[in-house]
């Protein structure tokens, strides 16, 4: 599946984005649990959109305005959403970039992701808190509610060269489709590597594009066992390996009609494709 390096990587960076709220935090605020949310920091205004709680991922929207209308760098400032600590989180990370996009020359819009791949006692709400350049962390008031709008609970298996994709959600936003499936190999775990062997094709009508396959999470050995027994999840205690993968599907919502859209997972070597979604 995953080459051993790749493997490596993956697993430690899963421990340290996952604990990355533990520190290095010099402010702990509390703020009401309404969006839109404002936040200030040196020349920066920062405007969260929305956190919404979809079950297997936190998704948020937020804006990054300079207040002296210069330009901004990617690297300036940056809003992390996640979890706190409480929730009974064994196995997620963040933040997961979908995407950038520059509204003005001194405001820029951004899309990420908190992915959440297991939990001790799933449940309906999610309390979320938030670090901000890296230093400074605040926490909602109330817990966010689980929304399903938009978003699509799929589970659903599809096997392919040996391996095992479950096919685990959709979501539909104003950005695009996000499709998230996990692999589990209970074979030869250094077969194969997801992101080069395999990408994703979207039709919707005359609309065709294919996309990257993006993987974001791997565990193996012990974690795999902690993994399989949790309750409310089916995974394999027998898997080798299990890679969590994603297809960060941007459009222009105007292009596809989501009530008309197919998905297929596509061999990059022999083009092979398999139908994993059709509306």
């Amino acid at each position: 599946m995953f080459k051993k390096k790749n493997n490596i990587i993956l697993i430690l960076l899963s421990v340290i984005i996952t604990t990355v709220f533990l520190g290095c935090t010099k402010t702990s605020e509390t703020e009401p649990s309404n969006f839109p949310l404002r936040k200030e920091v040196g020349n920066y205004i920062i405007d969260i959109e929305y956190t919404k709680y979809f079950g297997n991922y936190l998704l948020t929207k937020y804006y990054i305005t300079a207040k002296d209308g210069s330009n901004i760098e990617k690297t300036d400032v940056f809003l992390t959403a996640a979890t706190q600590n409480n929730n009974g989180i064994k196995f997620g990370a963040g933040p997961q970039h979908i995407s950038s996009k520059e509204v003005a020359k001194d405001k820029l819009e951004v899309v990420q992701r908190f992915i959440i791949v297991g939990r001790k006692g799933k449940s309906d709400s999610i309390k979320v808190e938030y670090l901000l350049t890296g230093d400074i962390k605040f926490e909602l008031s109330n817990s966010l509610n689980k929304t399903t709008n938009g978003y699509e609970y799929i589970h659903k298996k599809v096997s392919l060269d040996g391996l095992d994709f479950t096919i685990e959600s959709l979501g539909n936003f104003e950005f695009g489709s996000l499709i998230d499936f996990y692999v589990e190999d209970t074979k030869n775990s250094d077969t194969y590597d997801i992101r080069d062997k395999y990408s994703l094709k979207l039709i919707s009508g005359n609309y065709i594009n294919a996309y990257d396959l993006k993987t974001f999470l791997g565990y193996q050995n012990n974690d795999v066992k902690q993994l399989s027994e949790l309750k409310d999840y089916d995974y394999n205690k027998d898997s080798k390996h299990i890679v969590f993968c994603t297809g960060n599907l941007l459009y222009n919502p105007e292009d596809v009609d989501i009530n008309n859209m197919q998905i297929y997972l596509v061999d990059n070597q022999t083009q092979n494709e398999t139908l994993i979604y059709s509306k």
